[in-house]
């Protein structure tokens, strides 16, 4: 039972982490508030140039010796930055009475994004013997990577 506990919290790490669009990262206030961070000359409407814009400002941000190019040290640290600004931003949104504690109910709560562990193990489960094997467990991540666009696990359709 704690194997199969570990892999659906596994699975559902992964459909977690698998997440590649900010709709499906973020809530809608913070699809707004994201919506607005890009447009820039604020008429309600974002650009390619916009996108653009921001994407080379994510690039500039990143590259703190400025000579055009990110080592693997600044890829890392801007990866690493932008997943605390993440972790704060999810810690903010469980933490539902602002106490700056989470118990474990209040993450129980997100477990899936809101699907709850219960459902997100019975996807996984499909013979439904409350048991996940290895081949299930391969089975469901082929899906949720198809779900999203994906082949293999997280590599992106050409």
């Amino acid at each position: 039972m704690k194997k199969t506990l570990i892999i659906v919290g596994l699975v559902a790490g992964i459909a977690l982490a698998g997440s590649a669009t900010l709709a499906r990262d973020h809530g809608p206030g913070d699809m707004r508030a994201k919506f607005d961070e890009l447009d820039f000359n604020g008429d309600g409407t974002v650009t390619r140039m916009e996108m653009e814009t921001a994407r080379e400002s994510r690039f500039s941000d990143a590259d703190k010796d400025s000579d055009g190019m990110l080592t693997e040290a600044e890829f890392v640290a801007a990866a690493v930055d932008r997943a605390r600004q993440m972790a704060a931003q999810a810690f903010q949104r469980f933490d539902a009475d602002g106490d700056g504690f989470l118990s474990q109910d209040a993450i129980a709560a997100h477990d899936g994004r809101g699907r709850g562990l219960d459902r997100m193990f019975s996807r996984v489960d499909a013979n439904g013997d409350d048991q996940v094997t290895a081949e299930e467990f391969e089975a469901a991540l082929a899906h949720f990577a198809q779900a999203r666009g994906l082949r293999g696990h997280g590599k992106e359709r050409r």
